[in-house]
């Protein structure tokens, strides 16, 4: 994966994170809808940018920094 897309995936997933720790649905979706675009698949969006940004949540949880 060439390095800048590979900086706009890890992009993408920070903001798909923020949007949802804001419960921001219309920010999520957006977010979600320009990483299909850019990646084509949905099991490369649910790989590369949907998973890590739920583990990323599955671990701030478990630090205790969300609830």
């Amino acid at each position: 994966m060439p390095s800048v897309l590979l900086a706009s995936i890890r992009s993408k997933v920070r903001t798909l994170i923020d949007a949802l720790l804001a419960s921001n649905e219309q920010a999520a979706k957006l977010v979600v809808d320009e990483a299909l675009a850019l990646l084509k698949t949905r099991m490369a969006l649910f790989s590369d940018v949907m998973q890590p940004a739920q583990y990323e949540i599955g671990e701030l949880w478990y630090e205790g920094r969300i609830g």
